[in-house]
């Protein structure tokens, strides 16, 4: 299993000018599109670089029974580090999880001390959906993906900024 989330990473590639669309991050938005995730069998990934933490933040203990995949990997939407690998934390959106990751309040709260960074919702097809990196302020979906649609609907047209 954790073969195939690792090649999911590696075979990552985005074209920030044709394939992102940004969008504002709010509370609504952000539980919708969890509710999204926990209705269609969606993945989630959160990261913890290993120069930021001696340990996992303590959040870890609380979705451990979630993680189907732990991945080293210098790579994930929104980032590529340079001389390091972080660890990615794969989980399976239950309605337990979707409740948890909702109590976190939006994507740009997935930041440290508190809480691993940068959440990205992934179908079920191991195609990333919504991407985030919270200390650049960034949340943005992948317009290539076959659930774009159903994003856009839940992000409305007055949350969408494109990239330029």
């Amino acid at each position: 299993m954790a073969m195939i989330h690792h090649e999911a990473l590696i075979n990552l590639t985005i074209n920030w000018k044709q394939d992102v669309v940004s969008f504002q991050d709010s509370e609504d938005r952000y539980n919708r599109l969890i509710t999204l995730a926990v209705e269609n069998g969606y993945y989630a990934t959160i990261v913890v670089s290993q120069s930021w933490f001696n340990s996992p933040p303590e959040f870890i203990d609380t979705i451990r029974q979630d993680v189907v995949a732990t991945v080293e990997s210098p790579r994930w939407p929104g980032t590529q580090l340079l001389e390091a690998n972080a660890t990615i934390y794969w989980l399976q959106v239950s309605r337990g999880l979707g409740e948890t990751l909702k109590s976190v309040g939006k994507f740009l709260n997935w930041i440290r001390p508190d809480y691993p960074e940068d959440l990205c919702l992934w179908n079920s097809n191991l195609e990333w959906v919504i991407g985030s990196v919270a200390h650049e302020g960034m949340c943005f979906m992948n317009q290539k993906s076959r659930d774009i649609e159903k994003c856009r609907a839940i992000i409305g047209e007055e949350g969408i900024n494109k990239l330029r």
